[in-house]
């Protein structure tokens, strides 16, 4: 048999370890001189065992030199000038008396553990008194007022508490100096957002009234700086037309939003209201209506009824829309449900819900200009179209021409299920797995109607798919018992299914106008 290991023995067993159990191992540690072993085992003897006189005679023994040699350690340590550590070593040679002293009174501390303990805590105030000066002289402000406060556990003495203070108060006026001064540096500097953090903590070490009331006077006279110190660069800005630069200014005033107050921002807020409109009007001034329009929706952002902002938008749209005439070409007769179908989807979509700057021209200008030239719509030439759109006073003409509809259907794949005859005789289905394609594309023509040159030409795919299954019975449907799905198979696709399909190539003709199309249309507006 195999020797357990150490550790699973003492699992097994430890539920069953008594009291003469820890005591045997407290006298064989007190052989070997192992004395705080030994009160350790005493200790267990006694909580399983608490009258146990053999166990508290032995324990008053072994503590008691554990105790002094505890003392002894911590008067080693104090005595070569290491306070903190004899400190820590007398708290737990303190604990431990308590413990021992609980079963056996007669242990004592020796007389010298209160001057001891004096001396120790005289020791540790010393070295945190030179270590808060040494911080103070690095300029280390809140190093040096913590130790300051770690001096107190140490009980010191009314002259030294008094040097607490003292240095407290010194300590403060240092660090309130140093950041009101830093924060004079950075605002000199034009470091707007550091300068009113310095103050912050600079308020952080205000420990009188006086150092209050000037600091809330800096900070009152930086915010007020800040805003006409970018006022006074705005306007040398607008005066020379610099607008990006100053935009980038006030945008970097909105840092300080958490430092400004009501008063303030809001004059920020004036400042950017006076930017985009001097901005928009120069634009607008420079034919850029579309640009003009913008820069005054920037405007309303601040200041949503800003009458200069609204008059501007208004004109600029009055003067800058582009207006396109929309012609659909049509050369497939059996395309023309469909090409009707996409003018549907298109009016009731993205027509109705133009861009800025960006129209069709109305269906009654178009009828008008038709009329005037004699053109049939659907037959229409490209000369033709040019006139058309000159009529309308249209400066460039939309040409949508659905350039291949064709519809496939095919059988992929087949496979037979058993069903039952009326004699109760059994026979086969034939499934077949087929497609029907509805193959398409657009093609978007966008020609400059004074020139006639083409500016834009994009085609799209906008092909839709069906996959179904019909099923072929090999004799008369009467002559079998089918299920209802078995009977639905029995219908081949029809008209309802194709239109579907169209439903689903018109959406994707709408897409395609909203994603390539109109964002050419918008690049045509100045």
């Amino acid at each position: 048999m195999k020797t357990l290991p150490l550790l699973l023995i003492l699992l097994l067993f430890a539920g069953c370890r008594s009291a003469e159990d820890a005591f045997k191992d407290g006298q064989q540690a007190e052989m070997t001189g192992n004395t705080k072993l030994a009160v350790r085992y005493y200790l267990e003897t006694l909580r399983f065992k608490p009258d146990m006189f053999q166990a508290k005679e032995r324990l008053a023994v072994v503590g008691q030199k554990e105790v002094d040699n505890g003392v002894s350690l911590s008067r080693n340590l104090i005595n070569s000038g290491r306070g903190h550590e004899g400190l820590t070593q007398l708290s737990a040679t303190e604990n431990l008396f308590k413990q021992i002293n609980f079963h056996a009174p007669s242990v004592r501390l020796p007389a010298e553990f209160s001057q001891l303990k004096q001396q120790g805590q005289s020791l540790a105030r010393s070295d945190l008194f030179q270590q808060a000066q040494n911080a103070e002289n690095n300029g280390e402000w809140d190093k040096s007022l913590s130790l300051l406060t770690e001096i107190e556990r140490y009980s010191p003495s009314s002259d030294e508490r008094l040097r607490i203070l003292n240095d407290r108060v010194r300590i403060n006026d240092k660090a309130y100096s140093q950041h009101m001064a830093n924060a004079d540096r950075l605002y000199k500097e034009g470091n707007y957002d550091a300068s009113l953090d310095a103050l912050g903590f600079a308020e952080r070490y205000a420990d009188n009234l006086e150092e209050e009331k000037k600091l809330t006077s800096k900070r009152s006279n930086f915010k007020t700086g800040i805003i006409i110190t970018e006022a006074t660069a705005l306007k040398e800005s607008l005066n020379k037309k610099r607008y990006l630069e100053a935009e980038k200014r006030l945008l970097e005033l909105d840092k300080l939003q958490e430092h400004f107050e009501k008063s303030q921002l809001d004059a920020v807020r004036v400042l950017k209201t006076k930017l985009y409109n001097t901005w928009a009007s120069d634009v607008f001034k420079s034919g850029k209506y579309r640009e003009s329009w913008h820069l005054a929706s920037n405007t309303l952002k601040f200041d949503s009824s800003n009458k200069e902002a609204l008059d501007l938008q208004n004109k600029a749209i009055q003067l800058g829309t582009v207006r396109f005439a929309l012609l659909p070409v049509i050369s497939n007769n059996n395309a023309v449900p469909f090409v009707k179908l996409l003018d549907t989807d298109f009016n009731n979509g993205p027509a109705r819900n133009m861009p800025p700057f960006t129209a069709l021209v109305s269906d009654f200008d178009m009828r008008d200009a038709f009329r005037a030239f004699r053109i049939n719509p659907q037959h229409i030439t490209r000369e033709q179209a040019l006139a058309v759109a000159k009529r309308t006073r249209a400066p460039f003409v939309i040409f949508r021409e659905l350039t291949t509809f064709r519809i496939e259907e095919r059988f992929v794949s087949s496979r037979n299920v058993a069903i039952q005859k009326i004699d109760n005789t059994q026979s086969a289905m034939e499934i077949k797995k087929g497609v029907i394609n509805l193959n398409s594309r657009l093609l978007v023509t966008i020609v400059d109607a004074k020139s006639g040159h083409r500016v834009f030409s994009k085609e799209g795919d906008i092909s839709s798919k069906l996959e179904f299954e019909q099923g072929f019975l090999p004799d008369q449907p009467n002559k079998f018992k089918l299920t209802n799905e078995q009977k639905t198979l029995l219908s081949p696709p029809g008209q309802q299914d194709i239109q579907t399909l169209e439903a689903e190539s018109a959406k994707a003709a709408t897409d395609f106008f909203l994603k390539i199309v109109f964002p050419e249309m918008e690049n045509l507006i100045p």
